[in-house]
């Protein structure tokens, strides 16, 4: 398997001080790159000086994997994260053997153009994705993921639970 694109977001449950984000970046930008990932502050509308979420995105996942980790780190030292950060959410495109399941009948798309093959799995009811916790998976010729959880996850686990949701799909096509 190998990782297309990746993000990793942080939401926070009420808007944080940008002095969180200016203090450990070194910059007042909304968007930058900073050691090779790509970071989008999102700003409060009601006030400029506070962040709604913080998103990490790269091509290499290990790069955004570490930066979202170490700014963890650092904002564990300064605040109880538990009492600022709603949930965690990656968005992933993988590519992945999965031949078989494409074949299965036209679905609505989930993140993209209309699929004329292909298959979404939800844990929500109508792909609904204001709330807390989720995931959506859509396999085509790539896998899609968007996965939320109020607590912590990394892209390593989100491969495993993939490898075990492929197999057993290949499985019961297989029958």
């Amino acid at each position: 398997m190998e990782i297309e694109n990746l993000s990793n977001s942080i939401i926070f449950s009420k808007p944080l001080p940008l002095s969180f984000i200016k203090d450990f970046f070194s910059t007042d930008s909304e968007n930058f790159n900073y050691d090779g990932v790509n970071v989008f502050v999102d700003k409060d509308e009601r006030n400029e000086n506070f962040v709604k979420s913080l998103t990490f995105s790269s091509l290499n996942s290990d790069k955004s994997q570490i930066l979202h980790d170490r700014y963890l780190r650092w904002l564990s030292l300064k605040v109880r994260l538990n009492e600022v950060i709603w949930a965690y959410q990656i968005n992933a495109e993988i590519k992945a053997k999965t031949k078989e399941l494409i074949k299965t009948p036209s679905v609505l798309p989930l993140v993209g153009n209309v699929m004329l093959t292909g298959l979404i799995i939800a844990n929500t009811k109508n792909l609904n994705m204001n709330q807390r916790r989720f995931c959506i998976v859509q396999i085509d010729t790539t896998v899609k993921i968007i996965k939320r959880d109020e607590n912590y996850f990394s892209i390593s686990r989100i491969i495993n639970d993939l490898k075990e949701l492929l197999k057993v799909l290949e499985e019961s096509f297989k029958l």
